[in-house]
């Protein structure tokens, strides 16, 4: 299974928590990561090679950090224009893969749920790429959100490789 994964993060040079997360991925011959932001730093994206990238995955990879209950600009941007109505609908080009989301939380993830002071769910917030998936025929998994990367022990962050990497390559949900 090939995955690739698509990074939005507008301060990627400087994020610890990417760096930690592209350096896990690069151990799998299989998973392939893409900086949208180091890519693109223009609006000028090239469609065709995305779509044949795209193409060749078995499971796409959203990851970001979540700034105001959404991604960074560049992946909204990376959509609305690699995405068009002839190659997710007309083509189905996506039909059959799977589409993942990993979300970086600044805040800890008991406070978004429903009494929490975020009085959202992370699946809430993260609907409107679930719609997307079912639009493409894509299979939606469950989001894999990493909450306060930066408060984590030597213990914790071991933890994340191996939930990380299963996250990545094991056939899912992974129980």
């Amino acid at each position: 299974m090939n995955t690739q994964i698509l990074v939005s993060h507008p301060e990627i040079k400087g994020s610890g928590t990417q760096k930690f997360l592209e350096t896990t991925g690069k151990f799998f011959s299989n998973v392939f990561y893409e900086s949208i932001d180091l890519t693109y730093p223009t609006d000028k994206i090239d469609i065709e090679q995305e779509q044949l990238r795209l193409r060749s995955a078995d499971r796409i990879v959203f990851q970001f950090p979540m700034y105001w209950y959404q991604s960074p600009d560049s992946l909204n941007r990376y959509m609305q224009t690699v995405f068009t109505r002839k190659y997710i609908e007309s083509e189905r080009a996506l039909s059959g893969k799977e589409l993942g989301i990993v979300v970086t939380l600044g805040d800890a993830l008991s406070q978004f749920q429903l009494g929490g002071s975020e009085q959202f769910t992370i699946s809430e917030l993260m609907a409107p790429y679930a719609a997307f998936a079912n639009k493409a025929g894509m299979k939606f998994l469950p989001v894999f959100p990493i909450e306060q990367f930066s408060y984590m022990d030597e213990r914790q962050k071991l933890q994340l490789v191996g939930d990380y990497a299963a996250y990545l390559n094991a056939d899912q949900p992974f129980l």
